[in-house]
């Protein structure tokens, strides 16, 4: 709708957000649709065109448009992320009259200078709560919903705190319109900390934010009737993970003294700071699992709808075998949750060619794990007791200097002749050579110590050919893991091929060998 404002509220997970959104949406001006994702599911970029089947993929993962009662026909097509999002809070800001539209979602919170940059004219209104508050919510939430539970959830909440911080930091750089809500203070003062943000929105006070009991349950089915305040039956958080957030809270307190997140610190500020190695540890691992979720969602976007709807299929049979072992008394209401979801995809259940492709991706599937399983075995298993593997440490090192030494000069040889001839000539098949001899001619942990060598060598002398590698740090760090990957399946290989030769029936050897 023309002349409508743009509004984002955002914060980390079980920050408060849906309780802000429910207060928002009781003023009759406001009509935020709740969590829609479709900025997480698809790249916030300017140009970036759906693909035709986008509303389809975004109803089976969220069923945003029945959930808030749109029609799904106006927003379909090839149309860009930017216009299909305009359109949908659009269209739902007129069902409900309201002059400000937008989302609220959580996971944002990652992502905020994108939107900035494809939404140049919206606001942001971000809700800080407590990290570890956030923390033990999630811990709470993982025993029924299986979206908290999975690894590295804790991770990405705690350091999410940081990533809001960062994002805000850039919209008030960038002169964007921030408001930032403290979940504490809500609580406490409802009344005033909702006449600030109305004044920020440009809009006068509704009585009705301060009671939800009449909220829309089916558009924010998370929504209590009452204001959620924190009731932790015991410590659901493990010592040293308090310990570390009491130490982030503490360098976050004085690294973001001009934000609210500063404020919604509760602990202890006499904790000392994380050191540079703890720091460098976790946003390493934070990165992991970003890289995941990266990794999940590209999956989503590429992989045929009806895979996901099979997928999803035979995990709810599952979980609901496992949790009733008769499936003749399996409560109805589950068997309907699971009809509802399957529905969600349209008509993907519906073509004739899905059930035949559900079965020989079945039956694919299933011999692919046989032969992983096989392989696996003859790989790492079939060591004989009576052939004792080499020791690994300095005596060894001694022992095998001779081949230690050789396999070095292979390296270096190689190393040189590719940084002296032009980057078009390959040379992999001689990389190789010193982790198949080291893994062949002593033992497999030897092998993996030379693949660690020869991928740090490897590696240098590309980026010595093309220095733009120096600049970009995750093509370089896929290089290196791509690069040991296929050292270290030479190292097993040449280390099973050992085993079976070793393995031989030396009598039987000796019988056949003349006197």
């Amino acid at each position: 709708m023309a002349g409508n404002q743009l509004l984002f509220v955002v914060g980390v997970w079980r920050s408060g957000t849906t309780l802000l959104h429910g207060m928002l949406n009781q003023h009759p001006h406001i009509a935020l649709m709740f969590e829609v994702h479709a900025l997480i599911v698809w790249p916030p970029k300017k140009g970036y065109l759906l693909p035709r089947n986008w509303l389809e993929r975004l109803e089976f993962l969220n069923p945003t448009m029945d959930r808030h009662g749109l029609d799904r026909v106006p927003l379909s097509g090839r149309i860009s992320i930017r216009e299909a999002s305009l359109a949908a809070f659009g269209a739902y800001a007129g069902t409900r009259g309201g002059r400000i539209m937008g989302e609220k979602a959580p996971a944002y919170h990652t992502c905020l200078p994108e939107i900035a940059r494809l939404f140049p004219e919206a606001g942001f209104v971000i809700i800080w709560r407590d990290p570890i508050e956030c923390c033990r919510s999630v811990a709470q939430m993982a025993h029924r919903d299986r979206h908290f539970a999975q690894p590295g959830f804790m991770t990405r909440t705690l350091f999410g705190a940081e990533i809001l911080a960062s994002g805000v930091e850039h919209l008030r750089r960038d002169g964007r319109r921030v408001h930032e809500v403290v979940y504490a203070r809500l609580l406490e003062r409802p009344e005033s900390e909702l006449r600030r943000l109305c004044e920020f929105l440009g809009l006068p006070f509704d009585p009705a934010m301060l009671d939800l009991k009449s909220a829309d349950r089916r558009i924010s089915p998370g929504l209590q009737q009452k204001m959620i305040r924190s009731t932790v039956q015991g410590e659901l958080l493990s010592p040293s993970f308090l310990a570390k957030a009491g130490r982030y809270a503490a360098l976050w307190r004085e690294r973001y003294a001009h934000l609210k997140l500063a404020e919604a610190l509760q602990g202890a500020s006499d904790h000392a700071k994380p050191g540079t190695v703890e720091q460098g540890i976790d946003q390493v691992l934070y990165f992991f699992w970003q890289r995941m979720d990266a990794l999940k969602r590209y999956a989503f976007r590429h992989t045929p709808l009806w895979w996901w709807a099979w997928a999803r299929q035979m995990r709810d049979r599952l979980q609901a075998g496992a949790a009733d072992p008769n499936p003749a008394e399996r409560d109805s209401s589950e068997a309907a949750a699971v009809a509802g979801r399957n529905a969600a995809c349209g008509a993907v259940n519906k073509r004739p060619e899905a059930e035949s492709k559900r079965a020989f991706f079945g039956f694919i599937l299933v011999s692919w794990i046989q032969t992983y399983r096989q392989g696996k075995a003859w790989f790492l298993s079939g060591r004989d007791a009576s052939l004792p593997d080499r020791p690994f440490g300095l005596r060894e090192f001694l022992v095998q200097f001779p081949m230690i030494f050789i396999s070095g000069l292979i390296l270096a040889g190689v190393a040189a002749i590719d940084l002296f001839t032009p980057p078009d000539l390959a040379l992999t098949p001689f990389y190789l050579i010193p982790c198949g001899m080291a893994a062949f001619l002593t033992n497999r942990r030897w092998g993996t110590v030379f693949a660690i060598i020869t991928t740090l060598v490897w590696s240098a002398a590309r980026m010595a050919e093309q220095p733009y590698l120096n600049s970009h740090y995750g093509l370089l760090l896929w290089n290196c893991v791509m690069r040991f990957i296929l050292l270290e399946f030479v190292v097993l290989l040449f280390n099973r091929i050992r085993l079976e030769i070793a393995s031989l029936d030396k009598e039987g050897f000796r019988s056949n060998t003349p006197s």
